[in-house]
């Protein structure tokens, strides 16, 4: 998946998807989504699962990893 940034970089995304039961989706670092099987069960339509997908890419879009990882940083 290729998406811009706020600061109108271009970016691919990876998105993977692990064979286990959890209900979870979350950005790496890397920026890539992770998703586990459990989440995408709970997603009966594309679309359901768009929007999990597009929620995990929108933290991307707004650097929130950056930003935990700052604020982590900050409070050690």
């Amino acid at each position: 998946v290729h998406l811009r940034t706020l600061d109108k970089k271009q970016t691919k995304i990876s998105v993977f998807v692990l064979d286990d039961l959890v209900v979870q989706a979350f950005v790496m670092a890397s920026g890539n989504v992770v998703a586990f099987d459990g989440i995408l069960n709970l997603c009966p339509t594309d679309s359901r699962l768009a929007a999990v997908l597009g929620h995990e890419m929108t933290h991307r879009m707004l650097d929130h990893i950056r930003e935990k990882i700052s604020v982590s940083r900050i409070i050690q």
